[in-house]
């Protein structure tokens, strides 16, 4: 919910990338495809590239609350 408010979206994709690389784990040995019996591991991946995306990205010119911390400085 923070993501599609946008309260503080940065920390909230971080956060997500945690929780996804155990979802991951978990998949990994499924196989490949989500139609596995048990579910594939590439939408999780999927799912951490986008939250990195997000993080990367920043906030949104929308966003209810913008974040300062864990932002990337380029």
């Amino acid at each position: 919910m923070a993501l599609v408010l946008g309260i503080y979206a940065r920390q909230a994709a971080l956060l997500l990338v945690s929780i996804l690389a155990v979802a991951t784990s978990v998949h990994i040995g499924n196989g490949w495809v989500h139609t596995s019996a048990g579910g594939g591991w590439e939408y999780p991946v999927f799912l951490i590239c986008a939250s990195v995306a997000v993080w990367l990205a920043g906030d949104g010119a929308l966003s209810l609350k913008r974040s300062n911390r864990f932002a990337p400085s380029f």
